[in-house]
């Protein structure tokens, strides 16, 4: 064997060796890609049924809210309507107690006669 085929060889030996040094970095960091893709998945899929069980909470306590908010304007129709009532009769006796007492007490007679 020549120099120059000793060097060729001992050169593509160091380029094979080079090869398989960066196929196997590639290899192990393919594996913990592939590791942490599983586990960002995983975490994903978590994160979404949390946020799902979330939304849907949220719905629902809107919805109660609603109906606390219906509940609570309709008595307050309810007691504006009771409180109008109320005030209108007791105008209403208001007057019917000033007709009955200017019938129960005379009127003051008159000093002067009227002409």
């Amino acid at each position: 064997m020549t120099r120059s085929a000793a060097v060729a060889l001992a050169a593509a030996l160091g380029r094979w060796r080079e090869a398989t040094s960066v196929a196997a970095v590639t290899a192990g960091a393919q594996r913990v890609q592939d590791e942490l893709s599983a586990m960002l998945r995983e975490q994903a899929a978590t994160c979404d049924a949390e946020v799902n069980a979330l939304a849907d909470e949220v719905e629902e306590l809107t919805h109660a809210l609603a109906d606390v908010v219906s509940d609570g304007a309709r008595l307050r129709w309810r007691w504006a309507a009771r409180t109008g009532i109320i005030s209108t009769r007791a105008a209403h006796d208001r007057r019917e107690a000033r007709r009955l007492r200017s019938k129960a007490i005379p009127e003051p007679k008159r000093l002067i006669p009227e002409p």
